[in-house]
């Protein structure tokens, strides 16, 4: 859904390519012809999330200060829709990461395939709820995984947990299922 070479990053989103790269003084500049979609790699590359706190508590640690001072000015890059960081963790169980992420990869190109920028479109609910089971068996998920994945999004439509903080949506799961606080860790994976 995205790539970075050379310090520009590209990427899929809402339908047309945006484009953001960092000058030297730290200014990120995102292009693209849609509004939306530059709004949406803004909240990806979370622009708006100020963590130089953090990065001032952790500056003397001795695990993290180093790190902290050595990836200055890099950030976390956040998945670019609900049902995509849903893929993501159920192809990152039990695997090592690389494996985990070869996997993300494939059942995203076999969804969308790349366009001309390389990138394709994030996977929607309505796109992994459309897949058989056993394709993404076929494209190397687990069978139960991916009938969990398919199941999940054919029962409930994840963006609209998108602006929602964790607690809220576990508590609201756990209210629509029926189930208590014991079990949320389970619902939610």
């Amino acid at each position: 859904t995205r790539r970075m070479r050379e310090g520009l990053v590209t990427a899929r989103c809402c339908g047309a390519v945006a484009r953001a790269w960092q000058s030297r003084d730290g200014t990120v500049t995102i292009r693209s012809e849609s509004v939306e979609a530059v709004e949406k790699l803004r909240w990806a590359l979370a622009l708006d999330d100020d963590h130089s706190e953090f990065l001032l508590r952790v500056g003397d640690d001795p695990l993290l200060g180093r790190a902290a001072k050595h990836f200055r000015g890099m950030r976390p890059v956040r998945t670019a829709t609900v049902a995509q960081a849903l893929l993501r963790a159920v192809c990152g169980q039990l695997v090592d990461w690389k494996t985990g992420r070869m996997l993300e990869r494939r059942v995203i190109r076999a969804l969308a395939p790349p366009d001309e920028s390389g990138c394709c479109e994030p996977p929607s609910t309505a796109a992994l709820a459309a897949v058989a089971p056993f394709e993404l068996r076929r494209l190397g998920l687990h069978e139960r995984r991916g009938a969990a994945v398919v199941r999940l999004c054919r029962s409930l439509e994840l963006e609209r947990f998108h602006d929602l903080p964790t607690e809220g949506v576990v508590r609201r799961i756990e209210r629509e299922r029926g189930l208590g606080p014991w079990s949320a860790g389970v619902v939610c994976l």
